[in-house]
């Protein structure tokens, strides 16, 4: 055999199973849940009350019970996008995984939230949100894509059948 095929190793490089977060990387993503769950709850309570509550619940008109469905879906797509950008702008790893992880996982949260108090609906989706940021910012944070798409994906099937 020639030596053109032997292949040395000079210095292997250790790689972590889980890559690095400071203290502000925590701090922005929880920053960015807390001000998605604002923006979701505050359009959700928006957009029932004042478009689809009037337009779907007026006389003769059979579609009412679907008003919490269509807000839910329109302020968690406003909420998400929101998200997305102030994870984005402060360069987040894989904002995208964080932002779907946590809508899939919250999408019924508004259901719950719809009958209580405005105020504990703000505070309530305010802390979740960020907390469903800080636990999918954290699963992100695993180096294999596989890996962290299947643990996202059993918290997304465990959360769904809690709410």
């Amino acid at each position: 055999m020639s030596d053109q095929y032997n292949i040395k190793a000079e210095e292997v490089e250790y790689m972590p199973f889980l890559l690095d977060m400071s203290r502000q990387d925590v701090i922005r993503i929880i920053v960015s849940g807390v001000m998605a769950g604002f923006v979701t709850i505050a359009s959700f309570l928006a957009m029932k009350s004042w478009i689809f509550g009037p337009i779907l619940c007026g006389e003769g008109v059979t579609g009412c019970s679907d008003v919490t469905l269509y807000s839910t879906s329109i302020a968690l797509l406003i909420g998400g996008i929101l998200g997305l950008i102030a994870l984005t702008y402060s360069k987040t790893y894989r904002p995208m995984f964080i932002v779907l992880g946590s809508a899939l996982s919250l999408w019924g949260l508004n259901f719950v939230l719809a009958d209580v108090a405005w105020y504990f609906a703000f505070l309530f989706s305010m802390v979740i949100f960020a907390l469903g940021y800080l636990v999918f910012g954290w699963i992100s944070r695993i180096r294999s894509f596989i890996l962290a798409s299947t643990l996202a994906i059993v918290l997304i099937v465990v959360s769904r059948l809690i709410l």
